[in-house]
């Protein structure tokens, strides 16, 4: 399990929860990282009220596509990380697909980049920092 903010409603922040929310096993092409720092972006905003150019799919939904952690796990079919890995998420997914405002979460290996040791978590969060 890992705390994760998700939201059961659209609107305005008052409808944002933090939920045990259980994490499970990166599949083919996704690996699993602890978040240490999150991009917030003007984006999340707009897809919590559902005024983002891409409507909310399915509630509960989650919130976030920038980040930086470390990987946990790699799931099959992914090559060029390793647990243990400093990396960046880039904001390349729908905010549909997948949410990193949680202790852990599941991201694809395509919004991955490694961050440099010259890069703490929230700089790579902030900018997407590649070693």
């Amino acid at each position: 399990m890992a705390r994760t903010v998700r939201f059961p409603e659209v609107g305005g922040p008052g409808v944002l929860r933090l939920e045990d929310v259980p994490v499970g096993e990166p599949g083919p092409g996704e690996v699993r990282i602890r978040v240490d720092a999150v991009g917030v972006n003007r984006a999340e905003a707009l897809f919590r009220s559902d005024r983002h150019i891409e409507p909310v799919r399915q509630l509960p939904a989650r919130l976030g596509n920038q980040a930086a952690g470390v990987v946990e796990a790699v799931g099959p079919d992914v090559a060029g990380f390793t647990a243990g890995q400093a990396v960046s998420v880039l904001p390349v997914t729908s905010p549909n697909s997948y949410g990193v405002y949680a202790e852990r979460a599941i991201v694809p290996a395509a919004a991955l980049v490694p961050r440099p040791r010259t890069a703490d978590a929230v700089s790579g969060a902030a900018c997407g920092c590649r070693a």
